[in-house]
């Protein structure tokens, strides 16, 4: 057998780490005569570039093989051949203001033409996304739909990198749901009453974040550091007092995972998969 992993969706922060955990964990697992073709990054910049990468030069490359996984809940449209599809979460259909109308309608019409293409399997990565699923999109319920959740990497290598105060930490995406806002007002109380450490953001921004990262960067004792690498990020969570993860909702949830693996003490908010 050979099978397709589309690794491509480097933008996509938990589809990124997903994908890349697969990729490195499956060509092990092949028994003889199985064979792996990771497809990387699009070489096309931006989001339309990356679109077409999709649609159009990876049915190309999936010709010949028996199984496409995709790490998203999209199909390949211009592609027969059978798929695998990766739900992450219903967010865009469940609390559809977290998302701007044009990324909700895209991510909608996918999931529908999607499933109307009949996939060999559906894995949701939380019991409580394969819930979600079946609630809104009752076709689904005729489908092979499986709860596998992510791995956790191995601790990598840390950069060499020693902070200049103790800090708190938070790893996430900066954007409506991860309830950023909220921490921000405690991390004020808190501040107001002796609390003397620092607190690091670290993460891309995302949909409808320009407010949210003005507001943190207008706080004394927030440092908004943006996106960082594994080494920085491995660095980050060893030198940390504490996690703190206050989203609003997660299909998975990995940072506090693997800030737990690591033996740091992690906050976190309740429900949804969490």
């Amino acid at each position: 057998m050979r099978v397709l992993l589309a690794a491509h969706r480097t933008e996509a922060p938990g589809i990124a780490t997903v994908m890349r955990g697969l990729s490195e964990a499956l060509p092990p697992a092949l028994d003889p005569g199985e064979d792996l073709l990771v497809v990387g990054d699009s070489p096309l910049g931006g989001r339309y570039g990356r679109l077409a990468y999709e649609q159009f030069a990876i049915p190309l490359l999936a010709r010949d093989v028996d199984l496409v996984h995709m790490g998203d809940c999209r199909p390949l449209l211009l592609s027969a051949r059978p798929y695998v599809l990766t739900v992450h979460d219903l967010f865009f259909l469940d609390v559809p203001a977290w998302l701007p109308a044009s990324v909700r309608r895209f991510k909608t019409a996918m999931l529908r033409a999607a499933i109307a293409k009949r996939p060999a399997a559906m894995v949701c990565v939380s019991e409580y996304t394969r819930s979600r699923l079946l609630a809104q999109v009752p076709a689904a319920r005729d489908l092979d739909v499986r709860v596998i959740h992510p791995g956790i990497a191995s601790p990598s290598e840390p950069t060499a990198w020693e902070p200049a105060q103790p800090y708190f930490l938070t790893l996430s995406e900066v954007n409506p749901r991860k309830n950023l806002l909220t921490l921000l007002r405690a991390f004020q109380l808190a501040r107001r009453q002796g609390l003397r450490l620092r607190w690091r953001l670290a993460g891309p921004a995302g949909f409808r974040s320009g407010r949210l990262v003005a507001a943190l960067r207008s706080v004394e004792g927030v440092d908004v550091v943006g996106g960082v690498s594994d080494g920085m990020r491995e660095a980050l969570y060893r030198r940390a007092a504490f996690m703190a993860f206050p989203s609003h909702a997660e299909g998975f949830g990995l940072p506090p995972l693997e800030a737990m693996a690591r033996g740091l003490a992690t906050v976190s908010s309740r429900g949804t998969a969490m």
